[in-house]
């Protein structure tokens, strides 16, 4: 909204308006501050051993098919049920990946419908989002996936609130982690493309506005950093998917280092002379009063006067970051 308000459009050019393109730090943002919404990860590793760490809700299923395509052991609904109800009450969707589904996705398929039927949540198919055979970072990549639905839903449904209230019809994209652009459907679906989207486009702006064709570029926002190098004027790929949170991803996207560090980063005093910055972003406390009109540094230390816990920074923090 104040981003059409600073363009100051007139009456009649919205309507001649023939595309709208966003790029978002959601994902991004979402991911380097573990905020992703929990699901249930449904495998089928066939003879790989999966560490348990791959996912914090992992689900082994026995049936399996062969790297040659061909149905090793059949899906059981059964396990499939009994395996996968304890998680439900925990989780708001499924990630479903099979060793051999980039040849034959049937199995994944049948999953799919299982779950879709028995507990009504969205399922995000591994097969769905890449042809890359590593599965286990295919796997990954659903499961992030299906935790990014809920943001990205959000998201879209707010900008399309934006874009009616200024009457603004045309059709709208979103910048992918690749830097090329998707329609607002794929966003919807597989929102997983959307991480890198900011960064994408910072590396494109900062050659643009250095004029350099070959650069690195480093975008210091309010959760991450990121950083990229511009060759020709163009992102370069990244091969085997994207990397972020010290994880490889299996999702195309453009080489950049992103640090859960930015401006507004939660600062922490742990000891004398010891400190820790957090990825968790927080409103800067010089910033209070833009937020709240009400608040004052007087009024705070009026309200915290002779209390035993005056000068705790968690108390200070919290009471200038609230709205009472």
């Amino acid at each position: 909204r104040k981003a059409f308000a600073a363009l100051g459009l007139q009456p009649g050019q919205s309507a001649r308006l023939r595309r709208v393109a966003l790029s978002t730090t959601l994902a991004t943002n979402t991911v380097a501050e573990n905020k992703v919404h929990p699901t249930a990860l449904v495998v089928e590793p066939g003879d790989i051993r999966v560490p348990e760490t791959l996912h914090g809700r992992l689900v082994l299923l026995r049936s399996e098919v062969g790297f040659d395509a061909q149905e090793l052991v059949p899906v059981s609904e059964a396990e499939v049920l009994a395996k996968c109800r304890p998680f439900d009450a925990a989780v708001e969707g499924y990630a479903v990946s099979g060793y051999a589904s980039t040849r034959n996705p049937a199995h994944e398929q049948q999953i799919a419908a299982i779950l879709r039927q028995a507990f009504r949540k969205p399922v995000v198919l591994g097969s769905e989002l890449t042809h890359q055979l590593n599965f286990m970072q295919r796997a990954q990549a659903a499961a992030l996936n299906d935790g990014l639905l809920a943001v990205i839903l959000e998201w879209l449904r707010a900008v399309k609130s934006i874009l009616a209230e200024l009457a603004i019809a045309c059709p709208l994209y979103i910048v992918k982690g690749d830097g090329s652009l998707m329609e607002e459907a794929e966003a919807l679906a597989r929102p997983v493309q959307t991480l890198f989207s900011g960064p994408a486009a910072s590396l494109q702006g900062g050659c643009f506005l250095s004029g350099e064709p070959d650069a690195i570029v480093i975008d210091v926002g309010g959760t991450t950093t990121d950083i990229g190098r511009v060759r020709g004027g163009r992102g370069q790929l990244r091969r085997g998917g994207i990397l972020i949170n010290h994880r490889q991803i299996a999702v195309d996207g453009l080489d950049i280092a992103t640090f859960g560090l930015g401006g507004d980063s939660r600062f922490r005093l742990v000891g004398p002379g010891r400190y820790r910055f957090e990825s968790q972003r927080v409103l800067p406390f010089c910033r209070a009063a833009d937020r709240y009109p009400g608040f004052s540094l007087a009024g705070l230390e009026a309200e915290l006067a002779d209390q035993w816990h005056f000068g705790d920074p968690d108390l200070l923090e919290l009471v200038g970051l609230s709205d009472k």
